[in-house]
This record gives C-alpha cells, structure tokens and sequence, in this order.
C-alpha cells in the first residue's frame, strides 16, 4: 500500500468529523445501538443486523476461536465479536479512533499496523475486513497477503458491509463518489476506492445474502449488503501463499 498514513488518517477523520461520525466513548461503548433520532439511525440499523447475521455464521461454523479484524476503527465490533466469547485483534491505521478502541476496550488487543509492512507469528482463523475493504486500492492483493500472513490453513477471508459492483457500476459509483467527496470539500477520494465482484474470480466465495424477514419486510428495512466468506481456489494455493 502506497498512501501515507498520516494523509489518509488526516484526510478519513476531517471527513468523519463533517459527516457526525466521530463519537464519544460512551456512544462507542453501545454500538451498533443508538437512540433513534441518531443522525445515522439507520446506518447502524444496517451495522446490527450485518453483526448478527455474521455471528449467525461464525457460531454455526464451528471452528472458529480467533478473528483478526483489519481496519477496525474505534472497535466495536471487535468488542461484540469479544462479547460472544471469540478471541479478538484489531489492526488500523487510523490513530485516532485507535486510541479510542484501547481506552473503551482494554481487554482486546489493538495495534497500530500497515499490513502491507507486517509480519505476524499469530495466525488467525478469520481475517475480516467490514466496511474497510474499499480503502484498499487492490482487492486481489489485500487478500492474499490477508492469507499468507495472517489466516490459519483452514481459515477463510470474511466481507461484511463493502459493496461489490459490476464493471459498468463501479464507474457510475466512483463518479457518485468523487461528487461527494467534492461537495463535502475531502481529499478521501484519493484513498476510496469501488470494487469490482471480478477481483475475487480466483477465490471460492460463498455469498451470505441478507435475510429479507416478513418483519423486515413490512418495515422497509433493507439490507444492502452481502457477507461474503473468501478463501482461495486449491489450483491457486501453492502459487499464492508459497513463503
């Protein structure tokens, strides 16, 4: 990864701050829940309902005992995924909220990393990257490196909350982007990046859809993200993980 982390963490938390998303520690302490007439209600309406259903699938997998969250903010989902007893590390390289996940949560281990610039002696049964995936220019890239240096033999690569687009899409999304991040006076559109579904061709991937309930449904809640569980394709093991 190329972007200097001191100009992406400049440039994230100056949007952040704009859009109402930075919050205190007590507010950080209950998320996702936050009062109804919160600015970003639903937002975090989306964030429970994504938390729940991957803790549907990590419970019913079996096997999973420790997770390493990659871009994991202020830390609360690392403090859930720790509260349904799964041992739990965080790695950003935003300083700010950082500092804020080990003051809120100092039983869970958070380190200040680049990945692209780390070695790991612990290897993990999950790598999960939610809503952080789309800072990352390279999606084939992250992930692979995700695997070879972080992810156990059987582990997998775990999505949440990060869009997948089409090739026709992604324009038509970055453009939507590059719009705001102008109307919005941030230079987050350097370090924004839209996704293709085509950069996980060389991985198996199991699509996690949300779950449209008749309560949902009623409600006109909608889920716009799918959970996606990542690992590579065997023809492509001994060529991409090889030390």
């Amino acid at each position: 990864m190329t972007i200097g982390k001191l100009e992406f963490e400049q440039a994230y938390i100056k949007l952040r701050k704009s859009e109402g998303r930075l919050y205190s520690d007590a507010e950080v302490a209950l998320l996702p829940e936050v009062a109804k007439g919160h600015t970003h209600f639903k937002e975090w309406k989306v964030r429970k309902d994504s938390l729940m259903r991957l803790l549907n699938y990590l419970s019913r997998s079996g096997n999973v005992k420790n997770i390493l969250e990659i871009g994991c903010g202020n830390g609360w989902l690392c403090n859930r995924l720790a509260q349904s007893g799964f041992d739990v590390t965080g790695l950003d390289i935003n300083q700010t909220e950082l500092e804020q996940a080990k003051r809120v949560f100092p039983e869970i281990n958070f380190f200040y990393k680049d990945i692209f610039n780390s070695r790991s002696e612990e290897k993990f049964d999950v790598v999960l990257f939610a809503a952080s995936l789309q800072y990352f220019r390279n999606v084939n890239e992250v992930i692979l490196l995700s695997m070879k240096e972080f992810l156990n033999e059987n582990g997998c690569v775990i999505i949440a909350d990060t869009k997948f687009y089409t090739q026709t899409e992604c324009l038509k999304a970055e453009k939507r982007s590059k719009l705001y991040f102008e109307e919005n006076n941030s230079e987050m559109s350097e370090y924004y990046f839209h996704h293709s579904i085509d950069g996980l061709n060389q991985f198996e991937v199991k699509v996690l859809k949300p779950e449209n309930t008749f309560v949902k449904l009623i409600s006109g809640f909608k889920n716009p993200f799918n959970i996606y569980i990542v690992k590579l394709k065997p023809q492509f093991i001994e060529s991409n993980l090889q030390l």
